[in-house]
């Protein structure tokens, strides 16, 4: 089975995907360890109690992360696990070649709320100086600006990979995968709604800059 999901409503996208989780914890496929025939044979996977997996895939359709044929969503649409994609916006060209193999729904906001801004680049350029209280004072101002979580948290795992790349002397490569790793896994939980966002990442800042 296949769900297919847009919008920015986050509250009604969590309470819309809780009623399909029921008493599961779906599994988070990343984009960097995906590939088309690794969900292909997530489709005749089984647990040891003959339960069904939901497999969830955010921005895998937007991004182009992978493509498949129509043989391809016919399989996936009709085992028993749930394959759910979750995108900001769908495309009309990609809801044309889903919307025969999937069940689509949509959640938006008639209106978003614009809030002023703080430069959120601040807080990962003092992240990789290691400032601790600069980064903390940043993250709070950004946060009681409107700035949500998730932006943030985009802007400190690309800063992450550019520390990596670029052999930042305050960060070992170890801590910086584990950070990335991290930081990562809490996207995934607090976009679900399964921890407070905000506070999780308030606590990474603050854990990861004082070793």
């Amino acid at each position: 089975m296949i769900y297919l999901v847009e919008g920015n409503d986050t509250k009604k996208i969590n309470s819309f995907l809780e009623d399909i989780y029921q008493d599961e914890r779906p599994t988070v496929i990343s984009k960097e360890e995906v590939s088309k025939d690794m969900i292909l044979s997530c489709a005749e996977s089984k647990s040891l109690f003959g339960d069904r997996h939901i497999f969830l895939m955010e921005s895998f359709i937007k991004e182009g992360v992978v493509s498949f044929s129509k043989e391809e969503l016919t399989v996936l649409d009709q085992v028993e696990n749930v394959f759910i994609f979750l995108e900001d916006k769908i495309r009309a060209t990609d809801l044309k070649v889903y919307k025969n193999f999937s069940t689509f729904n949509s959640f938006n906001q008639s209106k978003i709320k614009v809030e002023p801004k703080t430069n959120i680049f601040e807080i990962a350029d003092l992240f990789s100086r290691k400032n601790k209280i600069g980064a903390w004072v940043s993250f709070l101002k950004a946060i009681q600006s409107g700035v949500q979580p998730e932006e943030i948290t985009g802007i400190l795992l690309w800063k992450i990979r550019m520390m990596f790349l670029d052999n930042n002397k305050f960060f070992t490569k170890e801590e910086l995968s584990h950070n990335f790793s991290f930081l990562n896994d809490l996207y995934h939980l607090g976009h679900l709604g399964k921890i407070d966002f905000t506070l999780g990442l308030e606590q990474f800042i603050l854990s990861s800059l004082s070793k």
